[in-house]
């Protein structure tokens, strides 16, 4: 299943992107959000490009359908890998969910107007379960719009106190 997300932001791109290789933003942002059992498994900045791997718990924020009880618990532990290049603006998520056979994979770009900037997310969401995959596809990329939702504050809250650093 395939969708996009846009968020705007009132600050210029080359500032965004070390936010958002910023690894107290990531921690910030995910114990702001609810998750839990928050780690750094991965944490490699150079001056071209970065990455930041985190694990953590989270709670299902959708209802799960019946079919679906099985294979999808009610807390997940998420492995989340975000990339960046600086010089293109462009980055990739890679998300996997612990004793699941899904993944979420995600293309994005900064867009910059003026002091402002725009982020793109163009969303991949894929599992690999026989008859079911595409529907399990489904609830997942709900759930993953539903965090984007409720997790709105949180990042602006997490943003706002890591900014100050580049700003």
């Amino acid at each position: 299943m395939q969708f996009q997300e846009k968020k705007n932001y009132q600050y210029p791109a080359e500032t965004l992107l070390k936010v958002f290789s910023d690894k107290d933003y990531f921690l910030e942002k995910y114990a702001r959000s609810g998750a839990t059992d928050i780690n750094v498994l991965e944490d490699i900045q150079t001056d071209a490009d970065s990455r930041i791997t985190i694990s953590r718990e989270v709670q299902v924020d959708v209802p799960i359908p019946a079919f679906a009880r099985k294979y999808v618990p009610h807390t997940i532990t998420l492995i989340q890998s975000d990339s960046w290049n600086y010089a293109s603006r462009t980055g990739h998520i890679e998300i996997r969910f612990k004793g699941m056979p899904a993944e979420i994979n995600c293309a994005m770009h900064m867009v910059e107007e003026g002091d402002a900037s725009t982020l793109v997310l163009n969303f991949t969401t894929k599992v690999q379960i026989p008859f079911v995959g595409n529907k399990l596809a489904e609830v997942l990329s709900r759930d993953l719009r539903a965090k984007f939702e409720k997790d709105s504050a949180a990042t602006h809250e997490a943003m706002e106190r890591v900014i100050g650093k580049y700003a």
